[in-house]
């Protein structure tokens, strides 16, 4: 089920893949896959179908941590610094991030945003849009 979103991307199972698997996620017809670790990635990829994620985010990454990632991207000349986040919920896995945290995150980049940082999604970039 798509619930109206035109699913283009796809993620594998904790960040796992091998040529098979990249290969099954072509023939499905997606646009691109990424993996969970690796990034920063560049843009234009090197692999749309191997993306490379920052550190995927877990319940005791501080905002101050995530807005290391980008800074650290812009330092070193420019990147694509891609996000994971599991789950956003109060407590309920490690793999998830409280959203207080998510919502100080999402503000800080708000206003990195406003100062030049490009926000797209990883269809986005992968279609050059």
């Amino acid at each position: 089920m798509n619930y109206g979103f035109r699913i283009t991307s796809f993620a594998y199972p904790f960040g796992h893949y091998d040529e098979e698997a990249r290969q099954t996620v072509i023939d499905c017809g997606y646009d691109s896959a990424r993996g969970v670790s690796g990034g920063p990635d560049t843009i234009p990829p090197a692999d749309k179908y191997a993306l490379r994620a920052m550190p995927y985010i877990v319940s005791d990454t501080s905002v101050t941590k995530m807005m290391r990632y980008i800074t650290s991207v812009e330092q070193e000349g420019g990147g694509w610094a891609i996000f994971v986040f599991h789950r956003v919920c109060d407590g309920c896995s490690q793999y998830a991030v409280d959203l207080d945290t998510f919502s100080k995150f999402a503000a800080r980049i708000a206003d990195q945003k406003q100062i030049g940082l490009v926000i797209k999604t990883i269809d986005e970039v992968i279609s050059g849009k």
